[in-house]
């Protein structure tokens, strides 16, 4: 297996995005994804009355933390949030390097071998 060098990603600044309210947590970003500035992340729902409060991201960036309690209260710390400049060049770098790993994988051989049944 022959691994490639990559280049480090860096992000010199990062927030915790909190949660303004209590409540139940949809999110819809996951650990890993980019996400842009204004982009609805998650929603909470008032379990007491039918609202739901949208949770938006501060800037553009990449969720390197995420909270994975479903009940929350308000100042929670929800995701947090790396910030990043040039969001579709690391996007791009993200999608190499994600490609490289599934080829490097051991399981990427098996996909190429012929399936003998007896």
């Amino acid at each position: 297996m022959v691994f490639t060098k990559s280049v480090p990603i860096i992000s010199k600044s990062s927030k915790w995005v909190r949660s303004p309210q209590g409540g139940i947590i949809r999110t819809i970003k996951v650990l890993g994804d980019t996400v842009k500035h204004r982009e609805i992340i998650a929603y909470i729902d008032d379990p007491f009355e039918n609202e739901a409060h949208e949770i938006i991201a501060p800037f553009d960036g990449i969720i390197i933390g995420k909270s994975e309690i479903p009940l929350i209260q308000e100042g929670d710390a929800i995701f947090h949030i790396a910030k990043l400049k040039n969001l579709e060049s690391v996007e791009d770098k993200m999608e190499y390097f994600n490609e490289e790993i599934i080829k490097q994988s051991e399981f990427y051989e098996i996909n190429n071998e012929e399936i003998i049944e007896e």
